[in-house]
């Protein structure tokens, strides 16, 4: 799930991973998607809960925004593809509930990037696009490798990641897509590494 964005992983690939037989993935797991609903599932759990704990913080809404950040970059950097293995398995086991949680952590999402976003903004550049935007800046961010010697990135892993590029993000929509006057603030971390 870290390394793939397909679901054409097959059940023997995992248990040569494992180090067990495929027989053994088969007998508590009847089919692929049940696997990886399971796999998926702790990680996507921790992801809800850390966005859910920033949002009913009573932190201003620009904070509330900084925070949701931190947490989209240490995702895509340390879990890869777990949630869209966990959606594509919810929908192949027909499990609407996991689908409606998921619904319903966006749908707060959105309301707090609505409570950033400025009256000048074009109609047409909706919470969820933006969301999506952001998403994907943190998606690609993630992806990045970081090599480089002596650097804070690579001597204090997440934190000195999410202190690096958290700043950018937040500048990139407040002042670039939200067209907003406000410079980011300085906050505290609202999120435990535990929860990340």
């Amino acid at each position: 799930m870290s390394l793939r964005p397909r679901t054409d992983i097959q059940r023997r690939e995992i248990a040569n991973v494992v180090g067990v037989t495929p027989a053994l993935i088969n007998y508590y797991f009847p089919d692929k998607w049940s696997l990886l609903e399971a796999a998926a599932y702790p990680i996507v759990v921790d992801l809800i809960d850390a966005v859910e704990y920033l949002l009913d913080s009573s932190v201003l809404p620009v904070q509330k925004l900084e925070a949701l950040i931190a947490v989209y970059l240490v995702y895509h950097k340390n879990n890869g593809y777990a949630l869209e293995y966990y959606i594509n398995a919810s929908i192949n086991l027909e499990k609407q509930h996991n689908i409606d949680l998921i619904k319903s952590c966006r749908s707060k999402v959105y309301d707090l990037i609505r409570q950033n976003t400025p009256d000048t903004i074009p109609q047409t550049l909706g919470a969820e696009i933006v969301h999506s935007m952001l998403w994907g800046v943190c998606e690609s961010l993630g992806r990045l490798q970081v090599a480089q010697q002596g650097s804070a990135l690579a001597q204090d892993g997440d934190c000195a990641y999410v202190e690096t590029y958290t700043p950018l993000v937040l500048t990139h929509f407040l002042q670039g897509i939200l067209k907003a006057p406000t410079p980011p603030l300085e906050v505290p971390m609202l999120v435990s590494s535990g929860a990340l």
